[in-house]
């Protein structure tokens, strides 16, 4: 991997953290800040694991045998979504 690639690379993973970070400044509804959020980590997730965990030049079912429990784990985060939305109703004054 060149020095060019890695530096695009953070570039990118840069700009989307600084995103998420814009985004705790804005007035969303708390829905869409956390789908947005979590669709932003989800991508950042993806960039680390294909580049610096080189996962990008495996065989695919490594890459199968990883992806399958991010899944899971992005299904059973969304199950939860209303449960923080229950919370954020609880906290309401």
């Amino acid at each position: 991997m060149t020095t060019a690639a890695l530096f695009r690379i953070w570039a990118a993973l840069l700009a989307l953290t600084a995103i998420e970070v814009a985004l705790a400044w804005r007035k969303l509804s708390l829905a869409v800040f956390l789908a947005v959020l979590l669709g932003l980590s989800i991508g950042k997730a993806a960039m680390i694991i294909a580049w610096f965990m080189h996962l990008k030049c495996e065989k695919r079912s490594l890459a199968i045998a990883l992806f399958v429990p991010l899944t899971f784990f992005v299904f059973a985060l969304l199950g939860l979504m209303p449960d923080s939305w229950r919370l954020a109703e609880l906290r309401a004054p």
